[in-house]
């Protein structure tokens, strides 16, 4: 999984590209509080590296526009693996060196671990640019209540009584979602050989469930979980595990139907 044949494809670097202009976009944002006076307005305790962290921040558009992009960049950073060494021919001389099951499951294990990856980086580098920008106050219903996260937040009772453990845990679950993104994805280049499904076949599925839960207002699209205040349901903890671990059982398959190898 550290080998060159992965973290030097195109679609790799791109996506950690693209989330670094995440990165800083949310950490430029937050220094403008200092020079707009928006912290002397708001006060300084309802600005801190948790109230701010960029799963948490309600105080713009990005955290949303990065909720959504998560998905897709997963997917760049580790569902492109199969698609890019098939098309290029690199698969066919790893073939010659490897096993079907041990292609495939190498495959699958640094794709899930660049998808992973991409997520942990991007909140860890996030919360300690906060750390710099904004005072170490941890998050208080009574002090710096966010009424968004008290009343709709994912959580929240665990966000203000265990703050480090609700931290951990969130980004043990946008990483599980960023590995079963990726794994997913190249399993859909192993069923059908074809790249543009492999890279927007999964967010096709998201986008699909997104507007049937828009009309029906149920918390259907994985993609609506990434948001620790949901836009438009509160979805139930076991359907919210359930999508990866159905993502990376699906994905299985591929290490056992010998005949969709090209």
């Amino acid at each position: 999984m550290f080998s060159k044949q992965y973290w030097k494809t195109r679609s790799t670097i791109a996506a950690f590209l693209l989330a670094l202009l995440f990165l800083l976009g949310h950490l430029l944002g937050n220094l403008g509080y200092e020079v707009n006076g928006g912290k002397q307005v708001a006060g300084y305790f309802f600005f801190s590296p948790y109230m701010n962290w960029l799963p948490v921040d309600i105080s713009s558009n990005l955290p949303v526009a990065w909720n959504m992009a998560a998905p897709l960049l997963s997917v760049l950073a580790g569902g492109m693996f199969a698609a890019n060494q098939g098309r290029n021919g690199y698969a066919r001389l790893l073939r010659t060196r490897q096993s079907f099951l041990t292609y495939r499951r190498r495959t699958f294990l640094a794709a899930g671990f660049w998808g992973a990856m991409l997520p942990i980086v991007v909140l860890g580098l996030d919360f300690l640019g906060l750390l710099v920008i904004h005072p170490n106050v941890l998050p208080s219903q009574w002090l710096n209540n966010n009424v968004a996260i008290s009343y709709l937040g994912f959580g929240a009772n665990l966000f203000y009584a265990h703050t480090w453990l609700y931290m951990l845990g969130w980004v043990l679950l946008v990483a599980l979602y960023g590995a079963s993104y990726a794994i997913f994805s190249n399993f859909l280049y192993f069923l059908t050989k074809k790249m543009v499904v492999a890279l927007l076949g999964l967010m096709g599925l998201q986008l699909l469930l997104l507007s049937v839960s828009i009309v029906s207002q149920v918390s259907l699209a994985p993609i609506a979980y990434l948001q620790v205040v949901p836009t438009i349901a509160q979805p139930s903890i076991a359907y919210v595990i359930l999508w990866p671990v159905a993502l990376i059982g699906i994905s299985l398959l591929a290490l056992r139907v010998p005949t969709i190898e090209a």
